[in-house]
């Protein structure tokens, strides 16, 4: 069984189909789209040559099979071969037919993500070429060798690899044996027989046309024609006796040949040849009766390849051509002793056999039929529906052909030909066949052939429009064209399907399903309102053409407008008009066209009429009585779905207006403060122009506001009439009227507030009035008391300052943090401003001392580790009196270890000792200040393996980590910025100590360049987020990733 060679296509839309080709039961064609791109599962190897036939590109495999890409040129295809995870583009040169040049790209190896990986083939291919092939050779050089022309091959270093041969079939009158390896004739030169290494011979050696002298009168023959029967006994033949071309007389004893020459045609009857049977250079070996090579082998009287027992002299057979049955010893023989396809005996002067008899030594007188050998056609509604086969055969032998399930019957005629041609009734339904030939032999003997392969569509694709065109009820509205026009439909899958409109084309191919959609950008067709004729071309795979015709529908287009000078010809309704009933709101649309007019809190949906006017109603309840101005708004929707919106403003006056007021405080807070009481109450406000006003505070004097041109006025209590302590809810009365007898009333209560209540500050900010790092960090609060809704501004000394209000419940907090106080640490001086709600002010001061600096990162040493645990660690002296060591378990939970003096206290360091912790596990080594500053290491400690830090660990959480010690585990460490700013302390930054064993991956990060040495060691500085984190990687971690 022959294995396909397996091929992947992806069309010009990313489409993807795979198959295979070339294999028992599969065709040996592709048929190529218009931009497909071809990968075929094949190695540089396989290939022995590329060739044109029209618009097709073949490729040639060693092992003799033949893969056409059907319609490759002009489809414009890409091809690429792949094989054991490399894919290798080739390009072929678009020369005329026959061969053609190739050139491969630089290979691509399938690694990460590659938009190309679908063309990619992960296995190697299994082609193997013939036995005895060079096929590495071949097809290393046949790209280029071929194309150099008849000279190509010997310019290409290639023909004495024996590459290179004339292929003899069943009929050639060429003389050179290309089998014979003792032929010292040029195998690829057919035209010439003469052996031009004989000193002797009259012709000219170099001229391979001029094989005699015919000025030689003694000799009638050509003693160089491989035809001419020449007797080889006579000493007056100019042939050369060393030339194994000539029909020497291998009986001669006085042969001066070399028998160990692999050139010189030894006497192969001579049993005491020293010519060595096992090289592999002589074929005359006489020792291997099993060699079916071996012109000397007796068992096998039938083998077309060894017809002679050379060891009888009077056998027909040449002894130094295996396919040759002819006796060379025979002088009278009139046959060719050199030509392969003779069998006479020439030893029988009247023997008739015909010389022209097929090579089978065995039976010359029944040729084997054949078939002619077809390239594999693709039949069509583009071509005749015909199907030919044809071949050779025994005259009068019977064919039967059989394609697709249909058989036709031939007889082979006198010339030795046959042809059937499967038409009409006998053309076969649409598939993919391989003919099958059966020969009988006019004596019984049958033939079973393989016949030529056709792939037959004769059906025309199957196209219809389900989308976007007049048949289907669709109209293009505006929201639909703002995103193109989509036409969609059903067709044959694979299919291509061009789509064109006012002339502008889009084109795609049906997808698996059998659906397909295009659209048109709107570049390509305008908005408005028109129609306008399209056409559907579908094109199948192989090439058959179905078109419609349907008609796409524009309309984007639509318009509303409201009438004017409603309401009694001026657009306002007053008090009378709103008494008087509805409200009548009309304008004009589109005809038919549904109309949405929303006004107040009424909606009306009515429909233009056929002049396009529509009118909508609104009663007294749906729009409120006052002074202002309504806006009506209009929604029209046509039949096609476009949408128009207007609106149209309609003035409402029914009462006096405007009419309003306020106090002349800053906020216009209703309240009066002591500085507003001190000079009178102002009342101010606006009212319809000409309108009179008059205010009064409480059941005190009524004032007489004056009222300006413009609405504007104006009026003063007098401070006599204020109440002088804090007083709330006195009412404040407003009276209105307008110059059309409309009258109005408001009134608002006034609180009288001279002083802030209740205003006082904390004595301490913090436990210990002390702010640490932390809490800075966090950030610490100066509170205090005040009345409801006043505000509170706290300055620091250094003149950092928060406001912030009083809440509900008369509280207040001003929170300051790290970034609002200098240095490191000292003593902090603040003020509080209290301000209420009637902007009287109220002071009072406190005082803080701060301390941010945190001790620094505990440095770890040695740990002791018995092999199953941890058990104790070195540190150098903490800051306050002893480090506080955790453990944190894979869940988060954190465990104390040791908070008490160390176990080991030297000069320089510290031993702390602990019940034992597992290795893997996270250890967190603590010193603080007197402050509460803190500075924790973390670290892990497992000689026996990897580890794989979890940054995500709630554990982590509890503390603020300034170094993480990786020196005693092999650990992979991955950090984020958001866990960088979460495990850090105030000022974000992290030591990573380790060594090459270690990898660091910090996605994001950016490599400063710049560098800080700690306890010795070099560091380099990374930024890691948008926070200013920083991380300061030791340099001996050699494997970091950012």
């Amino acid at each position: 069984m022959v294995k396909s060679v397996d091929f992947v296509v992806r069309d010009s839309m990313g489409g993807i189909s795979r198959g295979s080709v070339a294999g028992d039961g599969a065709s040996d064609f592709i048929q190529v789209g218009t931009g497909d791109e071809i990968s075929l599962n094949l190695n540089k190897t396989s290939i022995l040559k590329y060739m044109r036939d029209g618009d097709d590109l073949e490729i040639v495999l060693v092992d003799g099979r033949t893969i056409t890409l059907s319609g490759f040129y002009p489809a414009h295809g890409e091809l690429c071969i792949s094989s054991n995870g490399e894919l290798t583009p080739v390009t072929v040169d678009a020369g005329g037919d026959g061969v053609i040049y190739a050139d491969y790209g630089t290979p691509e190896v399938m690694g990460k993500w590659s938009p190309n990986e679908q063309l990619a083939f992960l296995d190697g291919d299994e082609i193997i070429g013939p036995a005895g092939d060079d096929t590495t050779g071949m097809a290393a050089f046949a790209p280029a060798a071929l194309a150099l022309g008849p000279l190509g091959w010997a310019a290409a270093g290639l023909a004495g690899l024996g590459l290179v041969g004339s292929d003899s079939g069943g009929g050639s009158t060429d003389p050179t044996d290309t089998t014979n390896p003792t032929d010292v004739t040029d195998p690829t030169d057919v035209t010439d027989p003469t052996d031009v290494t004989d000193p002797t011979d009259v012709t000219d050696p170099t001229d391979t046309t001029d094989p005699t002298d015919v000025t030689d009168p003694t000799d009638t023959t050509d003693p160089t024609d491989v035809t001419d029967p020449t007797d080889v006994t006579d000493p007056t033949d100019v042939t050369d006796p060393t030339d194994v071309t000539d029909p020497t007389d291998v009986t001669d004893p006085t042969d001066v040949t070399d028998p160990t020459d692999v050139t010189d045609p030894t006497d192969v009857t001579d049993p005491t040849d020293v010519t060595d049977p096992t090289d592999v250079t002589d074929p005359t070996d006489v020792t291997d009766p099993t060699d079916v090579t071996d012109p000397t082998d007796v068992t096998d009287p039938t083998d077309v390849t060894d017809p002679t027992d050379v060891t009888d002299p009077t056998d027909v057979t040449d002894p130094t051509d295996v396919t040759d049955p002819t006796d060379v010893t025979d002088p009278t023989d009139v046959t060719d002793p050199t030509d392969v396809t003779d069998p006479t005996d020439v030893t029988d002067p009247t023997d008739t056999t015909d010389p022209t008899v097929p090579t089978d030594p065995t039976d010359p007188t029944h040729p084997t039929p054949t078939v002619d050998e077809r390239d594999h056609a693709t039949l069509t509604t583009n071509t005749e529906a015909e199907a030919t086969v044809s071949g050779t055969g025994e005259a009068g032998s019977t064919v039967v052909v059989t394609l697709g399930g249909e058989t036709m019957t031939v007889t082979v005629g006198t010339e030795g030909t046959w042809e059937v041609s499967f038409s009409g009734s006998t053309f076969p339904a649409d598939g993919d066949y391989s003919a099958s030939v059966v020969v009988t032999a006019p004596d019984g003997t049958v033939y079973n052939l393989d016949g030529p392969d056709y792939l037959i569509d004769m059906t025309r694709p199957e196209v219809e429009i389900t989308g976007g065109a007049q048949s289907t009820g669709d109209v293009e509205n505006a929201s639909e064209y703002a995103d193109g026009i989509t036409i969609g439909g059903t067709s044959e899958a694979g299919a291509s399907i061009a789509v064109t409109i006012a002339g502008h084309q889009q084109t795609t191919t049906v997808a698996t399903d059998g659906s397909w959609s295009v659209t048109f950008p709107t570049s390509d067709l305008p908005n408005g309102e028109y129609t306008q004729g399209m056409t559907v071309t579908a094109t199948d795979i192989h090439g058959n053409v179905t078109t419609i015709t349907d008609t796409l529908v524009v309309d984007t287009e639509t318009s509303v407008s409201v009438d004017s000078n409603l309401s009694g010809g001026d657009d306002l309704v007053n008090a009378a008009e709103r008494a008087a009933g509805n409200l009548v709101l009309s304008g004009t649309a589109e005809a038919g066209a549904s109309v949405v007019v929303d006004f107040g809190t009424g909606s009306r949906t009515v429909t233009a009429d056929a002049s396009g006017r529509w009118s909508a109603a609104f009663s007294s309840s749906e729009y409120a009585a006052g002074t202002y101005s309504a806006t009506a708004t209009v929604t029209a929707t046509d039949l096609a779905g476009n949408t128009a919106t207007t609106t149209h403003m309609i003035d409402v006056d029914t009462e006096v207006s405007p009419l309003s007021h306020w106090t002349d405080t800053p906020g216009t807070d209703g309240v009066v403060n002591a500085a507003e009481a001190s000079g009178g109450l102002v009342i101010e406000g606006i009212v319809e122009a000409g309108s009179t006003v008059t205010v009064q505070l409480a059941s005190g004097r009524i004032v007489t506001a004056a009222v300006n041109s413009d609405g504007t006025w104006s009026a003063t209590v007098p401070a006599a009439d204020i109440p002088t302590s804090e007083t709330n809810n006195v009412q404040l009365t407003v009276n209105a009227t307008d110059p059309y007898g409309n009258t109005a009333t408001q009134t608002s209560l006034i609180d009288i507030d001279p002083v802030v209540r209740n205003f006082t500050a904390a004595n301490s900010v913090t436990s210990d009035n002390v702010v640490n790092h932390a809490e800075a960090q966090a950030g610490f609060a100066i509170t205090g008391t005040v009345e409801a809704g006043s505000t509170v501004t706290v300055t620091l000394e250094n003149g950092a300052t928060q406001t912030v209000s009083a809440n509900g419940d008369g509280t207040w907090s001003a929170v300051f943090t790290t970034s609002d106080l200098p240095g490191g640490s000292g003593s902090m001086d603040y003020t509080a401003v209290a301000t209420d709600a009637a902007q009287n002010t109220a002071t009072t001061s406190g005082s803080f001392d701060y301390d941010l600096v945190a001790p620094d990162a505990p440095q770890i040493g040695d740990v002791t580790n018995n092999g199953n645990g941890t058990r104790g660690l070195y540190a150098d002296v903490s800051e306050g009196d002893h480090y506080v060591i955790n453990t944190i378990d894979a869940d988060g939970t954190v465990t104390l270890l040791r908070d008490s003096e160390p176990t080991i206290t030297a000069s320089d360091d510290e031993y702390y000792s602990f019940n034992r912790v597992p290795d893997g596990q996270f250890l967190v080594v603590s010193d603080g200040d007197t402050a509460g500053n803190e500075a924790s290491t973390l670290l892990v400690v497992n000689p026996n393996g990897t580890v794989t830090m979890d940054l995500n660990n709630d554990g982590l959480s509890q503390f603020d980590f300034a170094s993480i010690d990786l020196h005693h585990a092999s650990v992979n460490l991955t950090i984020t910025a958001d866990q960088l700013q979460s495990l850090t302390g105030g000022d974000n930054d992290l030591i990573v100590a380790g060594d090459a064993n270690d990898h660091i991956i910090a996605t994001g990060a950016t490599d400063t360049g710049e560098t800080a040495s700690i306890n010795g060691h070099t560091f380099s500085i990374y930024t890691l987020g948008d926070e200013g984190s920083r991380l300061l990687i030791d340099d001996s971690i050699t494997n970091v990733t950012i």
